[in-house]
C-alpha cells in the first residue's frame, strides 16, 4: 500500500495523473506513508522497513522525530546568526547569503541522514 498517495491525482493541464507507478518506480522497495508533524501538518515519506523488521510507517515516525528535533536545532542557530549579525552590523545581503548557503547544506546532510539512518526520503 502507498499509503495516502496510493490513490492520490496530480492535475497537470486539467487531467489527473495517478502518480502511484511513477512513485514505486523512483522509490523502488519503498512503501510511501504519511506523518503528522508536531504541529499537525502532513509530511510523505518513502521508507524502506527497518532492519528488524519495522513497518515503514514506524521507520517514518522516527525519522520525521529526527527531522523535527534538527530543524528546532538549525531554527535556533538561523535566529542566534542573524542575531549576531544584526549585532555586528554585518550586511542583509551578506546574512541572507550565509543562511542561504547554511539553510542548503543542512537540508543535504538532513536528507542524508534520513536515508542512512531509517531508510526514508523526505517527498513532501
Amino acid at each position: 500500500m502507498l499509503g495516502f498517495l496510493s490513490g492520490a491525482l496530480l492535475t497537470i493541464g486539467g487531467i489527473g495523473f495517478d502518480m502511484t507507478p511513477f512513485l514505486k518506480l523512483v522509490y523502488p522497495g519503498r512503501e510511501v506513508v504519511q506523518v503528522t508533524a508536531s504541529d499537525g501538518s502532513l509530511f510523505a515519506y518513502a521508507c524502506k522497513p527497518g532492519p528488524a523488521g519495522e513497518t515503514p510507517q514506524a521507520q517514518a515516525e522516527l525519522a520525521h522525530a529526527a527531522f523535527e528535533e534538527n530543524l528546532d536545532g538549525f531554527a535556533d542557530a538561523f535566529v542566534g546568526k542573524i542575531m549576531t549579525d544584526v549585532e555586528n552590523d554585518t550586511s542583509a545581503l551578506a546574512t541572507g547569503l550565509t543562511l542561504q548557503r547554511d539553510a542548503e547544506s543542512w537540508a543535504r546532510a538532513s536528507a542524508v541522514r534520513l536515508e542512512r539512518e531509517f531508510g526514508c526520503v523526505h517527498i513532501g
